[in-house]
């Protein structure tokens, strides 16, 4: 049924919810883009699966438990129902739109320690509440780790309440806990997918373990703590061993300082002493006094140390200047045209696969992200931009080729203020000898699939005039690099070939 499930876009669910884009599924069911809200509408998903006559009812009952949750960072429910679609049965599922999910930054690098905690703190408190709420999660992976309007949500799709149904994983994944193939799964179930999740994100791959086994996972060394303890005490192979979602939340909290205890003096005591006779002895004769104008040798020493150390601070600065000079008669012309690297986007700050909105430069980005128009811009590009970054030196027959005009990509207020750094994607360009841009692809798509995307498609838009050998145009290659930033989006083309 899985190819079946994309020939549905453009049919409407329950009379309400428009299957605006497939997004993604499985044999048994299909995520797709959708709208609810009433008269004005928001961006939603909506998961439809087959409806299985043995159990309709049980997940319908299971779904309603779950509307009725609500915790900041648990992806709400809006609706659920049954349809038919195509003379097939479907219970569908509307829930809040999710920007991006972990599962999509992990295949490009693994999250800085800073991160997995900024990640770890608001999973661990929505698990909790399902916890205290009576219900498991029973599916946490890094595609259920979401990021919705700058904050991490899980997914609530597949909560079911312990004492609704008692029941096992079909199949279980990578991530579920070696009782759940037999025993069912628990909330101390969800604690060892959050320990394989954890190792995963900081270092791009699961732990290894023997399912036949009884030993637990080997963990690599290189994970940092305090997550190389919070992961081994998750992956207990027994579950009584695993530590509650509580526990772990109060290991990632900073020990508290120890204060010194004050120290109170010993109380003195004063003995009163008869003071024995003391033999008067003439004073010893004064020195004569020595005059300001003439320092004597005490004064001296000051003098001396004082003006030699400012010698000295004197040298060093002057040697700081000259190696800062020297740094900058060094640094190749190239640096001072193109931006100095940033770190890349959080995982998890929303990474918009949302709305459209607009790439400018510094004056048309404070105007048009204002009013998030959607439409691509078309600018003239600036005699700096027609220039590769690293101009070619024409020789005799060659004739580089030029930018006519560039299309930048379109990214409202909204997604640009889920940026963190800079997100950088590089895309590859063949012009045929006609000027026509015959095909783009990905030299470097970058950590968030939106913003790959509307690269691609500016990429597509742009034009140019091909370079010429011994007179005669011929196939050329470019490389535009897009630097998106919350200050704008910047574009540095490089002709690649030939």
């Amino acid at each position: 049924m899985n190819e079946s499930w994309k020939q549905w876009e453009g049919q409407v669910v329950g009379g309400e919810f428009p299957l605006r884009q497939y997004l993604g599924g499985s044999d048994h069911s299909a995520v797709y883009l959708t709208e609810a809200g009433g008269p004005t509408p928001q961006k939603a998903t909506i998961k439809l699966i087959a409806a299985d006559p043995g159990t309709a009812e049980l997940q319908i009952s299971r779904w309603n438990l779950a509307l009725k949750l609500s915790h900041p960072h648990l992806l709400r429910i809006l609706h659920l129902g049954r349809c038919q679609l195509g003379g097939t049965d479907l219970l569908y599922l509307v829930m809040e739109y999710a920007d991006e999910d972990l599962s999509q930054l992990l295949p490009y690098r693994a999250l800085a320690p800073s991160e997995a905690r900024e990640m770890l703190v608001p999973v661990l408190n929505a698990l909790g509440y399902i916890h205290a709420q009576g219900f498991v999660h029973g599916r946490m992976k890094p595609a259920n780790i979401l990021a919705r309007e700058d904050q991490i949500r899980i997914s609530s799709d597949s909560l079911y309440h312990l004492d609704e149904w008692g029941g096992r994983l079909v199949k279980p994944g990578l991530y579920d806990p070696p009782e759940a193939a037999s025993g069912g799964i628990t909330p101390v179930g969800d604690v060892w997918s959050l320990g394989m999740i954890l190792a995963e994100a900081l270092t791009q791959r699961l732990p290894a373990w023997e399912k036949a086994g009884q030993a637990d996972p080997a963990l690599p060394d290189t994970l940092p703590e305090p997550f190389l303890e919070i992961v081994r005490q998750c992956l207990r192979r027994d579950p009584r061993q695993r530590p509650a979602v509580a526990e772990i939340a109060a290991r990632l909290q900073p020990a508290p300082a120890v204060r010194p205890a004050p120290v109170v003096p010993a109380p003195v005591v004063r003995a009163r002493t008869i003071p024995a006779p003391v033999k008067k002895t003439p004073a010893p004769p004064r020195p004569p006094a020595t005059l300001p104008s003439q320092p004597g040798i005490g004064s001296r020493t000051v003098v001396v140390g004082v003006v030699g150390v400012f010698l000295v601070l004197v040298t060093v600065f002057g040697w700081t200047k000259l190696f800062q000079r020297r740094a900058e008669l060094q640094r190749p012309a190239s640096a001072a045209s193109e931006p100095s690297p940033e770190d890349t986007t959080a995982p998890l700050k929303a990474q918009p696969k949302a709305a459209p909105g607009a790439k400018r430069t510094a004056q048309q980005s404070a105007k048009n992200l204002a009013t998030e128009k959607p439409s691509p811009v078309r600018t003239a590009p600036s005699p700096a931009a027609l220039k590769s970054e690293t101009p070619r030196t024409p020789s005799e027959g060659f004739t580089p080729g030029e930018i006519l005009e560039q299309v930048l990509p379109a990214v409202s207020q909204k997604a640009t203020d889920t940026i963190h750094g800079t997100v950088r994607v590089s895309v590859r360009v063949r012009v045929d000898p006609a000027g026509n841009v015959a095909g783009v692809d990905f030299d470097s798509p970058g950590p968030s699939r939106y913003f790959a995307d509307q690269a691609l498609t500016a990429a597509r838009r742009w034009e140019f005039v091909p370079a010429k050998v011994n007179g005669q145009y011929v196939s050329t290659e470019w490389v535009l690099r897009f630097h998106y930033t919350q200050a704008g989006t910047k574009v540095f083309p490089v002709q690649a070939s030939p």
